[in-house]
C-alpha cells in the first residue's frame, strides 16, 4: 500500500525519489517534487490517503492486535488539535534541505 502510493505520487504528482526505505514504523525519503505541487503538499496528500487506507484495512482485518491498534489511532487522533477520528502518521515531517551533493550522499548512505 505504501509503495503503491509512492508510485502514484511519482506518476501523477511529480514526486522524484532519490532513495527510500520503509521501516516498521516510519519512512525515510530523499525526494523532491517537480510537479505543480510542493513537496510538502505531495507528502500531505500521501499521508492523508495512506492513513485512510491503512485504517480501512486494519478495521476490516481479524488480526489479533486489531482492537489495540484502532484504539491507539483513535487515542492519538483525539489528542490532536483538530480532534481527528484517528491518526496514523505524525503531524510533522523532519525535512532537511540537501544543498550539496555531499549532503545528499550522506543521507542516501544512511538510508542504504
Amino acid at each position: 500500500m505504501i509503495v503503491d502510493s509512492l508510485r502514484y505520487c511519482q506518476q501523477h504528482k511529480g514526486l522524484e525519489i532519490g532513495a527510500w526505505v520503509l521501516m516498521s514504523n516510519h519512512l525515510h525519503l530523499v525526494a523532491t517534487s517537480t510537479g505543480a505541487e510542493s513537496l510538502s503538499a505531495v507528502l500531505r496528500d500521501f499521508k492523508k490517503f495512506t492513513s485512510k487506507r491503512m485504517f480501512e484495512v486494519i478495521e476490516g482485518n481479524t488480526e489479533s492486535r486489531r482492537h489495540w491498534m484502532l484504539h491507539q489511532f483513535e487515542y492519538y487522533g483525539s489528542r490532536h488539535a483538530k480532534k481527528q477520528d484517528f491518526q496514523i502518521w505524525t503531524n510533522d515531517n523532519h525535512p532537511e534541505a540537501l544543498y550539496t551533493s555531499d549532503m545528499t550522499n550522506i543521507k542516501i548512505n544512511y538510508i542504504h
